[in-house]
């Protein structure tokens, strides 16, 4: 009783604060990420639901759900591995595919009537892969952690169905845990979209100082990670050098490239106007004109009152 009422409480709460974080990712194209992020939320919470409250089914076929549950929740960064336009409304469909693909195992044994899951290394290492992707595209960014509990969670999804060892600490963690591998992991991914909200600052807050261009920037390496700003910012050179403005974009600031390789860091009133219009240009393909509008609108605004505050 008592792991049905934590496994209900916590999951309950995870889709809600799933559903409280749309309002960060609205007008991007991270929204199809978020729909999966859904989706795998009720998936798992379905599963751990309907596990607990049927008896006869946890010992024959239980791992067998849990497992087409868990790979649900790799979903999301598959998708964002496609969050660029105008293909990332296709894209989903080979996230649909990939989903798929990895019930294979499960959908074998239920054919074959096996209770246990049979997973090869190639198998395995693409779980892994797949489980430890976002913690690298998030690494530099304030999502690291959030990304790091949400990976944790997917351990402990894969472990309670036996799909990942973890070298013989799956039992330890099965033995001596209060409640079971699959609760812990929706407290886990709980925190974690907890986390992420919290960290994400309201764009009220969100321009301290600076210049526009150069605040929407970090703001779209911090939402889109390493993965998606790299790409943005190699082609953001390539079209300012084509353009004879040899300016180079970082993570959080854009630099002046001189004749003997260095980099000076560019303010933002120096900033030349061309790379303002190439980078939002850039953005369009992943973000729209009103996200875009409400990121600088706020920037205006808040300098505003900061010079304001300063003159008084």
């Amino acid at each position: 009783m008592l792991e049905i009422i934590v496994s209900v409480f916590l999951g309950a709460c995870w889709i809600f604060s799933l559903i409280g974080i749309r309002k960060y990712v609205a007008n991007t194209t991270l929204m199809a990420p978020w729909i999966w992020a859904i989706a795998a939320s009720i998936a798992v919470f379905s599963v751990t639901l309907f596990v607990n409250a049927v008896d006869n089914i946890a010992d024959a076929g239980a791992p067998l759900l849990h497992y087409l549950a868990a790979i649900a929740t790799c979903c999301p960064v598959v998708a964002l591995l496609g969050a660029k336009k105008p293909q990332s409304r296709a894209w989903q469909w080979i996230v649909g595919a990939l989903w798929i693909v990895l019930s294979l195992p499960a959908l074998t044994a239920i054919t074959f009537t096996h209770t246990n899951l049979q997973l090869g290394g190639v198998w395995t290492s693409l779980l892994w892969i797949l489980i430890l992707l976002p913690v690298g595209n998030y690494l530099s960014t304030r999502y690291f952690f959030p990304a790091l509990l949400a990976a944790t969670a997917q351990i402990f999804l894969f472990v309670d169905c036996g799909s990942i060892s973890l070298w013989g600490a799956a039992s330890l963690v099965s033995e001596y845990s209060v409640v079971s591998p699959t609760a812990t992991a929706l407290f886990l991914a709980l925190f974690a979209t907890l986390t992420a909200g919290y960290m994400t600052p309201k764009q009220s807050h969100l321009f301290k100082g600076g210049d526009q261009t150069t605040n929407l920037w970090m703001e779209f390496s911090q939402l889109y990670g390493l993965l998606w700003s790299r790409r943005v910012a190699d082609r953001a050179e390539k079209l300012l050098d084509q353009s004879g403005i040899p300016v180079r974009v970082g993570p959080s600031h854009f630099y002046a490239q001189k004749k003997d390789g260095t980099r000076q860091p560019i303010l933002g009133d120096e900033l030349p106007p061309e790379v303002a219009v190439t980078l939002k240009n850039l953005l369009l393909r992943f973000v729209s004109q009103h996200w875009i509008d409400a990121m600088t609108s706020r920037a205006v605004s808040t300098r505003k009152s900061m010079q304001e505050s300063r003159a008084d």
